[in-house]
């Protein structure tokens, strides 16, 4: 995963499509989004944990989707790697 130009989105890019995940305020509050993007930019589908739960009811969808992003972000920004740096340092 990589970072963009928002500090919101994040987005890794495969070898025929871009697959980014963002957030955006929805009514009841944060909802997550994905999106597949092609290679002119065109957002081909996009989907919120909101559309999710309403295609598969039994899935927990914000909490699927939350831990993705939460997972996309930490990629992105290297949380790992200077977690682990702190760490060495203070042993």
């Amino acid at each position: 995963m990589e970072q963009t130009g928002r500090s919101d989105v994040f987005q890794t890019a495969l070898p025929s499509y871009v697959l980014r995940l963002a957030t955006a305020q929805g009514r009841g509050g944060e909802d997550y989004i994905v999106s597949i993007v092609d290679a002119f930019g065109t957002v081909l589908e996009s989907a919120s944990d909101v559309d999710v739960k309403k295609a598969f009811p039994a899935v927990q969808a914000y909490a699927l989707m939350k831990e993705l992003y939460e997972m996309a972000r930490r990629s992105a920004l290297g949380v790992d790697a200077a977690l682990d740096s702190l760490l060495a340092e203070l042993e």
